[in-house]
């Protein structure tokens, strides 16, 4: 018997595309800034590289937390014991 493999999601590739991107830009600028002796990257390349990180994962974990709510009660909530004893967790 062979396993399927869970196909990802889009928002989920969309987010690891954007981190390897931006983390070659950075490791990229850091070696261009060391070559050149010039930290102008600093300026515009980088952070503007970084708000777009910034951004897919704020949509994303926006995203996320609307995922694990149902009907605006939160996923934990939801899943606690009917006789409203609280689950002790271990330690």
């Amino acid at each position: 018997m062979t396993r399927r493999k869970k196909k990802q999601s889009f928002s989920k590739i969309a987010v690891a595309a954007v981190f390897v991107v931006s983390l070659g830009v950075l490791v990229y600028s850091c070696w261009l800034m060391w070559a050149l002796r010039d930290a102008s990257a600093l300026a515009y390349l980088v952070p503007s590289v970084e708000v777009s990180l910034t951004a897919v994962l704020a949509f994303y974990l926006k995203k996320a937390e609307k995922e694990n709510t149902k009907g605006g009660i939160v996923y934990d909530a939801a899943m606690k014991p009917e006789s409203g004893e609280e689950v002790e967790h271990e330690n």
